[in-house]
């Protein structure tokens, strides 16, 4: 088995504990000042508020669903990219909006309104899981499908794969006061987003491999590690260390034989090799900070909490 005890935490029932310092609806989070000032309306304003939220959520997964379900070849325009980015980029702020404006679902997590969501509540956490496992995780097993049953059309999900990453990161700045390490995070995300985007349109056809082949493959490696943000939410949410575990582990594998794959298949375009270098310290780290948290048992939110004795001293 794996080396590590699983306190997994997860309970259909919760109660809320006496220490809960979240009275004043998110008073204390992260959230940059007008989106907490979103979050303390009441009465109709509030009610607008949910139903702007919920209105441009629904549009967002109509859009996306609606470009996901084009026929192929994939497109790889521009336009395209900052389209669905865009979609993406709704989806994740209105989700979140909606989710903080309801405080919930809250789906079992116990005490939602502990000091551990007090600088980025639930809804933090729960949109980026959502996409993860209802996006990312299905879109790396299509594209998996894909390819070993041979079929060209994977409609625009190759595409999805790659450009969602760049709103999705995007959403987190426009919601949250981070500090700069995690604002470089997201920026060194969305552009390598951009660049893969941008890798995609240049694979030559004489590199020796079908071009939807090498598209599939950078999407599925993109995708998967993405998907394996899951196991992070799982943890923090439910402290579930064996899914955290399984899911990283599979994400990392899924990502690096995509893209040794890729080289095997075009060993002449270099684009995967630069790719492949700069995806093997990520996630070597990702790896480590994984094993030391499930580890220790439980979640020490230490990245978290390093950021806030720095942070907290200065802004005050």
């Amino acid at each position: 088995g794996v080396p590590f005890h699983l306190d997994s935490g997860f309970s259909l029932h919760w109660s809320q504990p006496e220490n809960c310092t979240m009275s004043a609806r998110y008073a204390d989070s992260r959230c940059w000042p007008p989106i907490k000032l979103f979050f303390r309306q009441q009465g109709f304003v509030w009610a607008a508020e949910v139903a702007l939220s919920l209105g441009a959520c629904l549009w967002s997964v109509y859009s996306i669903l609606a470009d996901l379900a084009r026929d192929g070849p994939h497109d790889e325009t521009w336009e395209h990219f900052m389209g669905l980015s865009f979609s993406w980029f709704v989806f994740n702020v209105s989700a979140m909006l909606f989710f903080g404006l309801l405080e919930g679902p809250t789906l079992c997590v116990i005490g939602p309104k502990s000091p551990k969501f007090e600088k980025f509540p639930l809804f933090s956490w729960q949109t980026p899981a959502l996409q993860q496992s209802l996006f990312f995780w299905p879109a790396v097993f299509f594209i998996l499908y894909g390819l070993i049953a041979g079929k060209e059309n994977l409609y625009q999900i190759p595409a999805h794969g790659v450009g969602s990453l760049f709103g999705q990161q995007m959403r987190e700045i426009v919601l949250f006061d981070s500090d700069l390490m995690m604002v470089g995070h997201h920026v060194v995300t969305m552009f390598l987003s951009g660049f893969i985007w941008w890798g995609m349109q240049s694979f030559a056809e004489s590199s020796g491999a079908p071009r939807p082949e090498l598209i599939a493959l950078n999407a599925m490696s993109v995708a998967s590690l993405e998907a394996g943000g899951l196991g992070v939410c799982l943890w923090s949410m439910f402290e579930m260390g064996q899914a955290y575990y399984y899911i990283m582990t599979f994400s990392h594998v899924v990502c690096l034989a995509s893209g040794w794959y890729s080289i095997y298949l075009a060993p002449s375009v270099k684009f995967f090799y630069v790719t492949f270098v700069l995806a093997v310290p990520l996630i070597h780290g990702r790896q480590k900070y994984m094993l030391k948290e499930v580890t220790g048992g439980r979640p020490t939110g230490g990245f978290e909490n390093h950021r806030f004795a720095n942070e907290d001293g200065k802004r005050k």
